[in-house]
């Protein structure tokens, strides 16, 4: 059976919450991780992780799109490139040889 009753939204507080649950849906569950997840062997002919090769990826980034786990959107990381592209080499660097992969 559906509820037909209406509220009035009297306040600003109110009326704010009813504006923010109509226009952005609760976020989803998150689907539980998977035990038997056999992942492929890293791939070892990629080449040198560089300064170059970081920045030339960043610049393939489509702009505008919802950011990842991480939050952070590719315009940040696009346009501020110049100053994260030394930490990121060495957070990929260590990714690389250590042979870490993304936690689902």
């Amino acid at each position: 059976m559906v509820n037909n009753a209406k509220c009035i939204a009297k306040s600003n507080e109110e009326k704010g919450c009813v504006l923010a649950k109509s226009f952005f849906l609760p976020k989803p569950y998150p689907e539980p991780p998977m035990a038997d997840i056999d992942y492929p062997h890293q791939y070892s002919k990629t080449g040198h992780i560089t300064n170059k090769v970081i920045l030339r990826q960043l610049c393939m980034l489509k702009l505008y799109k919802v950011p990842g786990p991480n939050s952070i959107s590719n315009i940040v990381l696009t346009k501020c490139a110049d100053i994260l592209i030394d930490r990121l080499y060495y957070i990929y660097l260590a990714i690389y040889n250590n042979k870490l992969y993304y936690s689902l």
